[in-house]
C-alpha cells in the first residue's frame, strides 16, 4: 500500500545510525539514495552514530553523503581478522588495532570537521554509565580532531568483545565504551537539537528470525540483540506516539543472509545486504521522495 502520509516541512533533519557490528553494511547500503536520489542540504543535518553506526555516520558526513567510500571498504574484508584481531592479553576478546586502522584511513578528519553537517559519535562513560555526545561542532574538537577518532573507537568498542577506550577530553582522562550500553538509539537527542525529521537506520528488526548461533561469541550477541532490539523499538514508539510534530521515518531490515552476523559474514553477504538496505530506504522514504520532487 502506497505511503500518502503527510510530511511536515523538514526545518532540521536528524539520523541516527544505530549498531550492529558487521550487520551495519544493511546501512551502507541504505544511505546510497542519499548520493544520487535525495539530496539534502548538509546545514540542516545532524548525524548521530551510536557503536558501529558512528562508522557509518562519520563517513557520510565526511564524504558530503556518498557511501562510495564505505562500500569500497566493506568489499575490501575478505576474512574476519580483517576486523577482528585476537587480543593477546586478557580483558577482552578482540583488540582495537585493526578497528583503529579503519577508521584512521576510510574517515577524512579534517572533512569531518569541516562539513556543514553536524556529526555527533556517542560513548557511554565507565564507571559512571554516562553517555557522552562528542560533536563535531565542539570547539575542543575541532581543535583536536584527534578526539572524534578517538570517540568512534570508543563508540565501536563493545563491552566485554573490545578493551574500552581512553581518552583526554574536557580536561580529564576517562574511560568509554560502546554507545550502546547506554543509548542504543538516541532519537530524543535529536529532538533536542531541533531535528522535525528523523531518519532511523538500523540493523534490527522484529521481521528477523534467525536459529540460535552454536558459536558462543555470536551466541552472546544473539541475546544481547533481544536486548537492543527492545530498547530501539522502545525509543522509535515513544516518537511516534509523544512527538507528533516529528517525521519519522525507520528504515530496518526484511532480512538478511543467513550467514551474517555481528562479527561475521559469507560470501557474498555484504553486497546482498546493502542491496537489501537500498531497497527498503526507497520504499520507507517514498514521502520524503515525493515532497522534494524525486
Amino acid at each position: 500500500m502506497e505511503d500518502e502520509r503527510r510530511i511536515i516541512p523538514p526545518s532540521r533533519i536528524g539520523f541516527a545510525f544505530g549498531s550492529g557490528g558487521t550487520l551495519i553494511v544493511f546501512q551502507v547500503g541504505a544511505v546510497e539514495i542519499f548520493k544520487d536520489k535525495l539530496k539534502l542540504p548538509p546545514e540542516d543535518i545532524v548525524a548521530i552514530g551510536v557503536s558501529g553506526g558512528a562508522i557509518v555516520g562519520a563517513s557520510l558526513v565526511s564524504e558530503n553523503f556518498s557511501n562510495e567510500r564505505l562500500v569500497e571498504t566493506f568489499l575490501s574484508f575478505k576474512k574476519k581478522s580483517d576486523i577482528f584481531k585476537r587480543r593477546v592479553r586478557p580483558g577482552s576478546i578482540y583488540s582495537l588495532e585493526k578497528l583503529d586502522k579503519i577508521i584512521s584511513k576510510k574517515i577524512d578528519f579534517k572533512k569531518l570537521i569541516a562539513s556543514p553537517a553536524t556529526f555527533i559519535a556517542t560513548a557511554s562513560e565507565v564507571p559512571d554509565d554516562e553517555t557522552v555526545f562528542f560533536s563535531s561542532k565542539d570547539p575542543e574538537i575541532i581543535s583536536s580532531p584527534e578526539i572524534m577518532k578517538q570517540a568512534i573507537l570508543a563508540s565501536s568498542a563493545i563491552e566485554g568483545i573490545f578493551p574500552p577506550v581512553k581518552i583526554n577530553y574536557g580536561g580529564k582522562a576517562k574511560e568509554f565504551i560502546d554507545g550502546a550500553a547506554t543509548i542504543p538509539l538516541p532519537l530524543k537527542k535529536l529532538m533536542k537539537l531541533g531535528c522535525n525529521t528523523i531518519i532511523v537506520i538500523r540493523c534490527r528488526s522484529s521481521k528477523i528470525r534467525k536459529p540460535y548461533p552454536r558459536t558462543i561469541l555470536n551466541r552472546w550477541a544473539y541475546g544481547k540483540s533481544l536486548s537492543l532490539k527492545k530498547t530501539e523499538k522502545a525509543e522509535i514508539n515513544f516518537i511516534r506516539e509523544h512527538a507528533l510534530w516529528v517525521n519519522l521515518f525507520v528504515i530496518e531490515p526484511d532480512w538478511l543472509p543467513e550467514t551474517l552476523t555481528p562479527y561475521s559474514w559469507g560470501k557474498g553477504d555484504f553486497e546482498k545486504a546493502m542491496k537489501h538496505g537500498r531497497e527498503v530506504a526507497e520504499r520507507e522514504l517514498k514521502p520524503l521522495l515525493r515532497y522534494y520532487g524525486v
